[in-house]
Formats: structure tokens, C-alpha cells, sequence
């Protein structure tokens, strides 16, 4: 099969444009919340002596509301900066004390964990008090200016990249002839041309965004030198000379101890030169004796070093993310140029399957980030005793609620509707669940939303693994699975990334809106995947996969196989993530070591699974399976430290690679068994391992996340243990297999 070598221009054109575009959006988005963080940093610095004055009169008990002069403080306080435009008071109860600046409406609400929160109106930024919180509007036009010049450079670099693509693609197509291009070798060419220039873009970024970053450094050393000499101005304003100051070199540690960037802060020596990690700034005293000096502000080499290399992983993160999202679309073209012929109407097309799952696994996971913080969020603002505490947890327990129903509901629905109209109705469900989450203003509200949205994830993936056991072609049911795990894992390291850098940049709504567009794009790529109106002739209830229970080898799997597998999977989701922030790994070195298990999964999945099934059966696939994992995590159980933590992340991911793809066969040699239900019940009891696998884990955290992770290891031994002496007695006893 070939392609014109027009159409093979325009399809790495059409392809590379929107990714550029993208990826460009992508970039943006970090480089503005670095320079937004470096703006509040430095006018949060310029209010601890407001701060300090404040709470020093409260610790003799004066009220907050009867606070006599306070807005003397915050006008003096408002007049130092440009950069402020609105300063106030709020009590504990968040009622609004004292304001002075530009009229503001309703002060916003604080985010969980957030030091700023943006809007509209401005940046505003969050200051505790002793009996309150002190809150400041900043004038964001700074911030958009600064962005507004990179994202021209990023234009102008974008610009050039085309023009070198077109370049290397007439380079590359040209040369094939006048018959065209094969789709094989388009299959190359394109994702080489288009990492090319994605790299190229990549490293643009980092470059900018570790020299943006040191000149803020430069701003909050200068940031600190204007608050000691404004400070030193008003106390020798008073009468006092500066030789009768004591206390100045304690002053300037509390002065630097929340920030991170600054090691050291004291008056230089005479003579003292300037150095790579240090500066000298010059302070000029209004005293009589107009006295100067130079203060010395050194670097802390060893953070700034850890935020350019946490800069430069997050920028490789959103490379790798772009690339997928090319990858992934290319291959999508050239099968479909390849199959296209072939290709039978009302029977699952694979280019078109593997492209919806990628979307949908994108789209209905943009909020897995931060979708607790959120429901955190809206708890507090509902100002409840501490006793109902539990209420946060309800958007999470709701929506895994609906994904057991939708277990339940889902050869029902099938056997009624067909497996297309199941699966458009699941991805309703999904997208009006993320419009109903973005309008959500409270708790309740919320807790309906992800009711409604879990719907989306109990149907849509139970279908299609649904779909892969009702194959009576075995190797058409791994090729559904493998394109499945491929897809599907992609897709939700591509959405987690993306919809926490937009909720960052903008806010939870937004990422919402995001979410339910990708959900109406995925209702219309559903025909293209090919999926069949057919209805089975044969009802399969939930009711008959569970009568399979009777079945003495299909119990005993379920207990001591399926439960103990499933709670394996928290080492990567939980355990890890909790070891890096044990040993101080940032979030974004943890974030590129989780997307190893979902690249490894994706790419390895396909001649991995392919390999073990022709050699193995599905039964002993499913007991090595177990065997490879329980030995990968206890190796970092019995050596916890940073590098077997990451072996045993690459090593369980291979392993996920098969042993997911051969756990839907290992009872094909049961007698009386079904393999659809099996897959039913091996998805509920799946459930139920992840909800109860947290409580087996946190048992023993106390003791740190290598302890807790012992917990999974001896789940799986147990359980191993237990299936093989069920077994064995059952081999005994003479219960047949077909």
C-alpha cells in the first residue's frame, strides 16, 4: 500500500501543525505559573514586617476588628509597591476586616495547599495571621506582559520549525518516486520529522526557562535588598544610629528562612567581590551620616539546581506527552490507509478502536490529579464540625459506587441496546458528568457529578473488555486487550499530565469544559472504531457470572489471585509516589518515573503478551505472573532505596505487560466456565481489591512506604500459597477440568 507523495506532505503537515500548536500551549502554561510564583513570592516578602507588626499587637490580645490603626499599617504597606493594588484583612471566619486600595468584589477563596489563586480580577495571594489571613490583589499585567514575550518567541521559533519541517519532508518524500510513499516507511519518516521538531522546541524551552529563572533568583536577592534598607530607613528614622542596631545578622536569617532560593543573607566584607553564587547589593541609609554598605545574598546552589532540573523534567514530561499525541494520530492515518480496503463494515476496526481509547482514556482522566483536592475544597467552605470529615471523601466513594453498578448494569444494557449504543451511553454519561462537575459550586453538587460521571468509566471499559471475552477467536481476544492496555495507558498518562497542567494555569472548570469536549469528539469517533449495534443472543446477566462462583476453582482464583493482583497495582498509584515524597523527590521526578509503567505497558504489551501466549498457557502465564511481581516489589521491600524502587517500577510494569492480557483465559480449562464471566467477575473483585487494598497498605505506613509496600508482598505470597494448595486438594479430590 502507498501514499501519494502529496497526501504524505499534507498528512505530516495537517498532523505536525496542530501538535506544534499544542505543545507551544503546553509550554506556555509552566513558564507562567514559574514567573507567576516568583511574583508573589517577592510581595509576600514585602509584607512580613506588615505581617509581624499585625500579629505582635494581637499576642496581647487585642481583637482583630478593634485593631486602632490598622489602616494606617496597610496604606503605608500599599504605598511601597507598584506591583499591589488591593491589600485586606480577613478574620478566621473569612469575614472581610480591612481593605484599603482599588474596590474589589468578594475576595476568593483560598485554594487547599495553594499559596495564590488567580482570576480576571487579579493574582491574589494568601499571607497567614495570628487570627486571621492577610490578602493581597496583584496587578497581573506584569505576568502577562512577560508572557505575552514568550509566547512571540515561541511563534517565531514555531515558524522556523515548519519551514526546516517542510525542508526535511521534501528531503525525505521526494526521493520515493513518482508511485509514492509506503505506508511503512511514512510510518517512520513521519514521527522522526515530527520529534525532531518537537525536540527542537523542547530544548528552546528549557534553555528560556533555566535562564528566566536564575534572573528571578537575581529578583528576589534585590526584592530582599530593598526590604533591609526600608526596614533599617524606618528604624533609623526614629533617632537611632546605625551603630546602636543589634540583632541585624539574627534579622536577616528570619528574614530568608522561607525562601528557598537564598542560603545565606549578611553585610559583605570590604573588598568582597562578586561570585557565581553570590551577589553584592548596595544599601544606601537615610541617616545622618548617610551610611552604606553591601549586602552579601548567596545562592542556595543545591535548590536552585533541583527547581532548573525539576523545569527541565517537566518540559521533557510535556515533549513526551505531545509526542504520543502525534504518535498515536500517525499510526491512526497509515492503518487506516493500510486496512482501509480491507476494512468490514459493522466489525471492530482496529486503527479507528485504538484511537478512540487513546482520546477517551485522554478525556476521562483530566481530573484524576486533583479531583480529591477539589472535593477538600469544597468541605472546608461548608464550615462543618469535624465529625463529618468523612463527607470529603463522597465524590470518590460515589463514583467508584457507579463503576459497580455499571459493572452490574453492563451485559444488561448490552443484551438490550447492542455495544455501540452501551458504549455512546457510557460516554454520555461521562461528558455530562464533567459538565455538571464544572457547574458544581458545593459539596452536593459534586457528589451527583461524579455519580454520574463514574457511569462513563463502569460502562465504557467494562464493554470492551466485555468485547475482548466475547471473541471466540482467541487471538482476535488478545489483539482487542493488547490494543486496549496499549491505548488506554497512553491516553491516561497524557490526560493525568495535561489536566493538572491546565488546572494549575487556570482553573478546575476549565479542565472540566476540556474533559466534556473530548468526551462529544469520542461520541464521534465511536463509529469509526467500528463497534457493532449487535444485541447477544445469549442474555448474560451479572446474576450468571456470579452463580460461576459455585465453582470451586473460579472462587478460589477470584480470592486468592484476582484480590491479591489488584492490590499489587497500588505500588505503582500509591506506594511509590509515597516513597519519593519519603526521600524529598520532587512531584515531577515522580511523575516521570509513573509514566515508565505507563510507557512500558503501552509499547510492551503487544510482543511481550504475544511472546508468553505461545509459549505458555493462559493458567501458568497467570501463576509466573504472580511469582515475577511478589519477587520485583520485595526486592525494594527487602533493599528499599531510590534505584531498586525504580527497578522494581520498570520490572512489574513488563510483567503488567502480559499478566494483564492472559488473567481473562486462566479459567478457560475450568469446567462449566464462561470466559465473559469470568471477565465480569474478575473486574468486580478488581473493585473491590482497590477499594480494600488501601487498608491492607496503610497498616503498616507508620513505618514508611517500604514497609507498607512489605503488605503487598505478603498478600501476593498468601494468597499464591493458598490457590496452590486449593488446587492441590481439589486435583485430590477429582474435580474435573475440561
Amino acid at each position: 500500500m502507498k501514499v501519494t507523495r502529496l497526501n504524505a506532505c499534507i498528512i505530516i503537515l495537517l498532523i505536525g501543525i496542530p501538535i506544534l500548536v499544542f505543545s507551544s500551549a503546553l509550554n506556555i502554561m509552566p513558564y507562567r505559573q514559574m514567573m507567576t510564583n516568583t511574583y508573589v513570592h517577592l510581595n509576600n516578602l514585602e509584607m512580613t514586617g506588615v505581617v509581624s507588626k499585625i500579629d505582635y499587637a494581637l499576642e496581647f490580645g487585642k481583637p482583630l476588628e478593634k485593631f486602632y490603626g490598622l489602616e494606617d499599617i496597610l496604606e503605608s504597606a500599599l504605598r511601597s509597591s507598584s506591583a499591589i493594588e488591593t491589600i485586606a484583612i480577613e478574620d478566621q471566619d473569612g469575614n472581610l476586616i480591612e481593605t484599603v486600595g482599588k474596590a474589589v468584589g468578594r475576595l476568593p477563596d483560598q485554594q487547599v495547599d495553594a499559596e495564590y489563586t488567580e482570576s480576571d480580577t487579579g493574582i491574589y495571594s494568601f499571607l497567614p495571621l495570628t487570627k486571621g489571613q492577610l490578602v493581597l490583589r496583584l496587578d497581573r499585567s506584569q505576568i502577562d506582559k512577560k508572557t505575552e514575550q514568550y509566547l512571540f518567541r515561541i511563534i517565531q521559533l514555531d515558524l522556523w520549525i515548519l519551514i526546516a519541517m517542510v525542508g526535511v519532508i521534501l528531503l525525505c518524500i521526494l526521493p520515493a518516486g513518482r508511485a509514492g510513499v509506503t505506508v511503512k516507511r511514512l510510518k517512520i519518516v513521519g514521527p522522526v520529522i515530527l520529534f525532531a521538531a518537537l525536540s527542537a522546541q523542547g530544548g528552546y524551552s528549557t534553555a528560556h526557562s533555566v535562564s528566566d529563572y536564575r534572573s528571578s533568583v537575581v529578583e528576589i536577592g534585590k526584592g530582599l535588598a530593598g526590604i533591609v534598607q526600608s526596614d533599617m530607613d524606618e528604624v533609623l528614622g526614629k533617632g537611632v544610629s546605625y551603630r546602636e542596631l543589634s540583632g541585624v545578622d539574627q534579622y536577616l536569617k528570619d528574614l530568608i528562612k522561607d525562601v528557598t532560593e537564598i542560603s545565606d543573607l549578611s553585610i559583605a566584607d570590604p573588598g568582597e567581590g562578586e561570585l557565581d553564587s553570590q551577589w553584592l547589593h548596595k544599601i544606601q541609609l537615610n541617616d545622618k551620616e548617610q551610611t552604606s554598605f553591601y549586602l552579601k545574598c548567596e545562592i542556595n546552589q543545591k535548590a536552585v539546581r533541583q527547581k532548573n532540573i525539576n523545569n527541565c523534567i517537566d518540559i521533557i514530561i510535556l515533549l513526551l506527552i505531545t509526542f504520543f499525541i502525534s504518535l498515536e494520530t500517525i499510526n491512526c492515518v497509515t492503518g487506516h490507509y493500510a486496512q482501509k480496503a480491507e476494512r468490514d463494515v459493522g466489525k471492530l476496526y482496529m486503527p479507528g478502536f485504538r484511537i478512540f481509547v487513546f482520546v477517551s482514556g485522554v478525556a476521562f482522566s483530566l481530573d484524576s490529579g486533583f479531583i480529591s483536592i477539589l472535593s477538600s475544597r469544597l468541605y472546608e467552605k461548608m464550615h462543618l464540625a469535624g465529625s463529618h470529615s468523612f463527607l470529603s471523601g463522597l465524590p470518590n466513594t460515589m463514583y467508584s459506587l457507579a463503576i459497580v453498578l455499571g459493572l452490574f448494569l453492563c451485559s444488561f444494557l448490552i443484551s438490550k441496546l447492542g455495544m455501540k449504543r452501551t458504549i455512546m451511553l457510557g460516554l454520555s454519561m461521562g461528558t455530562l458528568g464533567y459538565l455538571l462537575c464544572a457547574v458544581a459550586e458545593v459539596l452536593p453538587a459534586l457528589i451527583v457529578a461524579r455519580f454520574i460521571f463514574g457511569f462513563c468509566d463502569g460502562l465504557v471499559i467494562n464493554a470492551i473488555r466485555m468485547l475482548a471475552s466475547m471473541q471466540d477467536d482467541r487471538e482476535m481476544h488478545n489483539k482487542i486487550l493488547v490494543t486496549y492496555l496499549a491505548a488506554i495507558n497512553l491516553g491516561v498518562c497524557c490526560g493525568v499530565v495535561i489536566g493538572g497542567l491546565v488546572a494549575d494555569s487556570t482553573s478546575y472548570r476549565v479542565v472540566f469544559l476540556l474533559g466534556a469536549l473530548l468526551g462529544v469528539l469520542c461520541l464521534f469517533m465511536v463509529s469509526f472504531a467500528g463497534f457493532s449495534n449487535d444485541k447477544r443472543a445469549e442474555k448474560t446477566s451479572f446474576a450468571d457470572a456470579v452463580k460461576q462462583l459455585r465453582i470451586p476453582r473460579v472462587l478460589f482464583y477470584m480470592l486468592f489471585l484476582i484480590v491479591p493482583i489488584y492490590i499489587a497495582t497500588l505500588f505503582v498509584g500509591y506506594t511509590f509516589p509515597l516513597y519519593g515524597d519519603e526521600i524529598g523527590l520532587s512531584n515531577s521526578v515522580i511523575s516521570a518515573c509513573l509514566m515508565i509503567n505507563y510507557m512500558a505497558i503501552a509499547y510492551l504489551t503487544d510482543p511481550i503478551s504475544a511472546w508468553v501466549t505461545r509459549r505458555l498457557n493462559p493458567k501458568r502465564a497467570t501463576i509466573g505472573y504472580v511469582i515475577l511481581q511478589m519477587s520485583s516489589i520485595g526486592i525494594f521491600v527487602a533493599f528499599p532505596n531510590l534505584w531498586t524502587a525504580i527497578l522494581a517500577l520498570v520490572l512489574t510494569s513488563v510483567w503488567d505487560s502480559f499478566g494483564m492480557v492472559v488473567l481473562d483465559s486462566a479459567l478457560d480449562d475450568v469446567e462449566g466456565t464462561v470466559t465473559e464471566r469470568c471477565t465480569q467477575l474478575q473486574l468486580l473483585f478488581g473493585k473491590i481489591a482497590m477499594a480494600a487494598g488501601p487498608l491492607i497498605v496503610t497498616m503498616r505506613l507508620s513505618s514508611g512506604a517500604a514497609a507498607a509496600t512489605g503488605n503487598i508482598v505478603v498478600t501476593l505470597f498468601i494468597g499464591l500459597v493458598v490457590y496452590g494448595l486449593t488446587e492441590w486438594i481439589l486435583y485430590k479430590k477429582g474435580v474435573q477440568r475440561t
